[in-house]
């Protein structure tokens, strides 16, 4: 498997550093493009509280600022990537990025622009920042998975599975397979006895797929579960999560064992439903 396009929200905040070193380091071992999406309300509309607390033009201003930060984070990154900037996606045969502005609500328009990318990075801060219902959004109405950058931009040469048996499990590791094809270092994390697919199903299908994977059984300790995963991952370049089923999803990924991953995780995560 392979991947071509990579998305990145931008908000103008310094995350959007971390998100595009990210993606540039998952996109260069397969020449893939990078395409940095910057999207803001009309200064007018006044839709979130804080919006009542500002005038239009302050509102205006503060957009246009993050604005020129969005588009000077993605030439500073492309730069130190050594990517082709280019005005908009095409194949090239090498790492390649643009920058997009599309106005409107950041959820409305990523949800469309996710539609035809292999990954979407969001920064580090997307659970909390201004991006939240976007990220909320596409991650529990798309198919697509979701990357959250971490501290660092490393290629993935190491990385950690967390399984638990169950079907966003497996959805996780199928959406990470590209990711997988590429290192010789996978970990499948099982903590306590997992119910559902089996662990040996999981690592037969990345056999099949010339992936190697080492079962990790983890003792179910008296810390919570998120604690145990951290710490068997804690020297893995990404961790591989299942975010979980349709009405209780917004709940499930920011309350217990994600929310604490989340929280203290220093690597990339992938997420999927």
């Amino acid at each position: 498997m392979t991947l071509a396009e990579i998305l990145v929200p931008l908000s103008g905040a310094a995350t959007d550093t971390a998100a595009l070193d990210t993606a540039f380091a998952i996109a260069a071992p397969f020449g893939a493009h990078v395409t940095a999406l910057f999207s803001a309300k009309d200064a007018r509309d006044a839709v979130l509280a804080e919006d009542l607390h500002e005038t239009v033009p302050v509102r205006g201003a503060r957009i246009a600022g993050a604005r020129e930060q969005a588009r000077l984070a993605l030439t500073s990154a492309a730069r130190k990537a050594d990517a082709v900037l280019r005005t908009t996606a095409e194949k090239c045969g090498t790492l390649s990025a643009c920058y997009r502005e599309t106005p409107g609500q950041p959820a409305d328009v990523l949800a469309e622009a996710a539609m035809f990318a292999d990954l979407v990075v969001f920064a580090s801060d997307a659970a909390e920042g201004a991006l939240r219902q976007a990220f909320i959004r596409l991650l529990t109405e798309s198919e697509k998975p979701v990357l959250l950058a971490g501290r660092a931009a490393p290629a993935p040469a190491r990385i950690a599975i967390a399984w638990d048996g169950s079907l966003p499990a497996a959805r996780a590791l199928t959406a990470s397979l590209a990711l997988l094809e590429k290192t010789k270092d996978v970990d499948l994390l099982c903590v306590g006895e997992p119910t559902g697919i089996a662990a040996a199903d999981a690592i037969g299908y990345l056999a099949l797929h010339g992936v190697t994977a080492r079962l990790r059984p983890l003792e179910q300790a008296s810390v919570p579960i998120g604690v145990t995963l951290l710490a068997a991952a804690k020297d893995a370049d990404l961790l591989v999560l299942g975010a979980y089923g349709h009405n209780r999803l917004v709940e499930r990924i920011f309350g217990g064992t994600t929310a604490h991953i989340l929280a203290h995780a220093g690597m990339p995560l992938l997420l999927a439903h």
